[in-house]
């Protein structure tokens, strides 16, 4: 059995229509995809989302509650020494909310376990990786 290497998936998911949360989606899950091929053992939220496994993104209480589940299982990558975060900016080079908290979870969480942790753990820098999608699209073009 081979240990693979968890990185999350943050990325937009909310969007003016349900056209446009559906190419969300379809790009969250294509950079899981991409990480499967590199050998890498992704955890992407939004297919969840879609399916209301974290409750009505529309209602501010249930999306607020799904945040809190997704900012955990970032957390949850980030303990792993190896674990890493891909994120997806916006075409303006931003973060959206969402994608912000999960990255910050991750963040903190890191900062915590490479003070008092062993030496290997990667560095942020190593760790996170965030692009815009078109910036994605020419990896993938590489492979």
């Amino acid at each position: 059995m081979t240990d693979m290497t968890p990185v999350y998936i943050a990325a937009p998911y909310a969007a003016p229509t349900d056209e446009g949360i559906r190419a969300n989606v379809a790009r969250a899950c294509c950079l899981a995809l991409y990480a499967v091929t590199g050998g890498l053992a992704p955890l992407c939220v939004h297919p969840g989302i879609a399916a209301g496994a974290f409750g009505d993104d529309n209602k501010a209480s249930a999306r607020e509650r799904g945040l809190l589940a997704s900012t955990a299982l970032a957390t949850l990558v980030a303990r792993d020494p190896q674990g890493r975060l891909w994120g997806i900016a916006t075409p303006g080079g931003g973060l959206t909310a969402g994608t912000t908290r999960e990255v910050e979870a991750f963040r903190l969480r890191r900062a915590v376990r490479m003070r008092f942790g062993p030496a290997e753990w990667l560095s942020d820098q190593e760790a996170l990786t965030i692009l815009p999608w078109t910036a994605w699209c020419e990896r993938f073009v590489a492979v």
